[in-house]
């Protein structure tokens, strides 16, 4: 029930829900939870993650939230990715293609201004990169240094 509200976007069915012990954490036989289901409200996203929803878990083909955010990014945009990033979802997790959202990121057409954003703000915060997550380097670097020179 939780996975179909949430795919409606109907914030009071899934308060409701959660206020009734629905498990925030639930997988489908896909292995997506609400979270990875929810991407055009903002509202219902930062509602399942004030209730616990787990940012990195992965699906059936080991993508997160943020990976299917960043897949469908061009129906969805940013906000919705600046707020998982905020909860601590981590960009280099790899799906089962070695892909990772932030990789993905980077190959759209589309801006990706929220992983961008977040990236200068743990940079201007002092914060390791390790502070949300492991991360490959050697992809971070490269997309610090074009971060930076947006910014300047």
């Amino acid at each position: 029930a939780l996975h179909l509200a949430v795919k409606h976007t109907d914030g009071f069915i899934v308060g409701f829900l959660l206020d009734n012990g629905a498990d925030i954490n639930c997988q489908d036989d896909m292995g997506c939870t609400p979270l990875h289901l929810v991407h055009s409200d903002k509202t219902v996203v930062r509602l399942l993650l004030q209730r616990g929803a787990g940012v990195n878990i992965q699906d059936c083909m080991g993508c997160t939230p943020l990976h299917v955010i960043v897949r469908d990014m061009i129906d969805y945009g940013n906000d919705v990715v600046e707020e998982l990033l905020d909860w601590g979802s981590c960009m280099n997790i790899r799906d089962i293609d070695g892909e990772t959202p932030l990789a993905t990121a980077n190959k759209q057409i589309i801006s990706v201004d929220g992983m961008k954003r977040h990236i200068i703000k743990l940079q201007y915060a002092n914060l390791p990169m390790e502070f949300n997550c492991s991360i490959d380097l050697s992809d971070f670097e490269s997309y610090q240094v074009a971060c930076l020179e947006e910014v300047a």
